[in-house]
């Protein structure tokens, strides 16, 4: 079941990856961007990372509050997430997938096929020190993101098509106009 922009997002309590809670029902009031990445050794999530990273001091500053998924353990999402990246939200490892299947994450053999038109991302993700480790995860789970408004009412919902997530800033930056 995919969400779609007026449904109300699916309440959810879960630990980060430092140990804290995380609940949505505690973003009331607030701008928050759900990202569902793939697996934490996932070349293509972290260059998306990256760029999710690059762009957030910006994003923060108008009100966004991030929360960042990873189907990986959490000895994983430290080993290639935390000890990689200096991240200023949560980031919440989901190896049962709890909250993805909440939100109607997706398997795709197709977006699989799609990815090799994305293969020079690979390769750049390959040469900034990103290379494919064990798959720790659906290898064919689908990356997507969520704009939630303060009333925890889905804006925006993006299943991506393929394994890399170009964010749209320009629409999330629009977004926080409001």
């Amino acid at each position: 079941m995919r969400l779609k922009p007026g449904d109300t997002a699916p309440e959810f309590g879960i630990k980060d990856a430092k140990g804290g809670d995380i609940r949505l029902s505690s973003y009331t009031g607030k701008k928050t961007l759900l990202v569902f990445f793939r697996y934490a050794g996932c070349p293509f999530c972290n260059l998306a990372l990256d760029r999710l990273l690059a762009a957030y001091p910006r994003l923060a500053a108008r009100g966004l509050n991030v929360i960042a998924f990873f189907q990986s353990d959490r000895a994983s999402t430290e080993k290639y997430i935390l000890k990689r990246h200096v991240v200023p939200f949560p980031v919440v490892p989901d190896p049962e997938r709890t909250v993805y299947d909440r939100y109607g994450i997706e398997t795709s053999f197709w977006a699989f096929v799609r990815t090799a038109l994305h293969l020079d991302e690979f390769f750049g993700a390959w040469r900034r020190g990103y290379p494919q480790p064990a798959i720790d995860g659906d290898f064919f789970l689908v990356p997507a993101m969520f704009l939630i408004d303060r009333d925890l009412n889905v804006v925006q919902a993006e299943y991506g098509r393929h394994f890399s997530l170009p964010f749209d800033f320009l629409e999330i930056e629009k977004y926080l106009q409001d």
